[in-house]
């Protein structure tokens, strides 16, 4: 686990559990040999579209940039770029927003 996953248990408490595992998750899961969907079942018992709907919460809770920098701000850097695709029409089959 990078240790900023492991740092952040330590400051974290009010942090939802299964938000933290859904960072952790994201985190690693590159590492792991398995595609991401099995982890999350694995892991959370949960569907791959309820996981995208808890990170896209994470991504918005301090606390969880306070667990996991690294993962959080990758992950905001990532949505400011689609965001910016979006907008800018230069994403493939993208509309230009007026």
């Amino acid at each position: 686990m990078p240790n900023g996953i492991l740092l952040g248990r330590l400051v974290a408490v009010a942090l939802d559990e299964r938000l933290r595992a859904v960072l952790e998750i994201e985190g690693i899961w590159r590492s792991q040999g398995f595609t991401k969907r099995d982890i999350v079942r694995q892991r959370l018992g949960i569907s791959i579209s309820q996981y995208y709907r808890l990170l896209g919460k994470a991504v918005q809770d301090e606390e969880a940039a306070r667990f996991a920098p690294l993962v959080v701000m990758r992950l905001r850097r990532k949505r400011r770029e689609r965001l910016r695709r979006l907008l800018e029409g230069d994403g493939i089959g993208s509309r230009r927003v007026r």
